[in-house]
């Protein structure tokens, strides 16, 4: 599968990793992250989407089910496989980005999730003597977490899901709109674990309620 095949797949792929690290600069504000960390975490997330590049080009993988149905334009607007494969039909076939381009696009998805994932582990262990603290980096930094989230697929949506609905977790009040986004979003490709999570919201007010 050729990568690059015209100046516009260079270019657009270019853009692309520009605007992945201006997105990462725009949400570390809303995560409390240090620039260096989210650009740090940028730069990881986006060297395992590459590893997840070259790991799909030589074994079979769902992202390249994923661009081969995007290149056909045959998909449809619909939760679960059909929103993944609507999502990477917009980039491929109107947008005209390559297999490559297709990738740091969804890699930008994971970021997001992995710098929501920082900001909550980071939270969680302020204060914390300085083991934890380290804890949490290194689960953070884990490499099976950028790999599975950083291709063409469901689970960068999912993990960016997750990331966002932890970080709204930790105060729900003054953060149910992402979590509301977080929950739409999860929607989208897994509607049955959004369900779960509109069941745990529920009970957890239910008890916050009664207590």
């Amino acid at each position: 599968m050729e990568l690059i095949e015209t100046p516009w797949h260079l270019f657009s792929a270019v853009l692309l990793v520009v605007g992945g690290a201006l997105v990462t600069l725009k949400f570390r504000t809303t995560f409390k992250l240090p620039a260096r960390r989210a650009l740090l975490l940028y730069g990881w997330h986006t060297l395992w989407c590459m590893v997840y590049l070259w790991y799909s080009i030589n074994n079979v993988a769902d992202a390249t089910m994923y661009y081969d149905v995007a290149k056909s334009g045959n998909y449809s607007f619909a939760p679960g496989t059909e929103f993944v494969n609507f999502l990477t039909g917009i980039f491929v076939d109107y947008l005209g980005v390559s297999y490559l381009g297709a990738f740091l696009a969804f890699n930008i998805f994971g970021v997001i999730g992995l710098l929501a994932f920082d900001g909550a582990m980071r939270a969680v262990t302020e204060g914390k003597r300085r083991k934890w603290r380290q804890l949490a980096t290194l689960i953070v930094f884990l490499p099976s977490v950028s790999f599975w989230s950083s291709a063409i697929g469901k689970d960068s949506i999912s993990f960016m899901a997750a990331g966002v609905a932890l970080w709204a977790s930790l105060d729900f009040a003054r953060r149910s709109r992402p979590m509301i986004f977080a929950v739409f979003a999860m929607f989208l490709v897994r509607p049955h674990i959004a369900g779960f999570m509109v069941l745990a919201l529920v009970f957890a007010t239910v008890l916050q309620s009664n207590a």
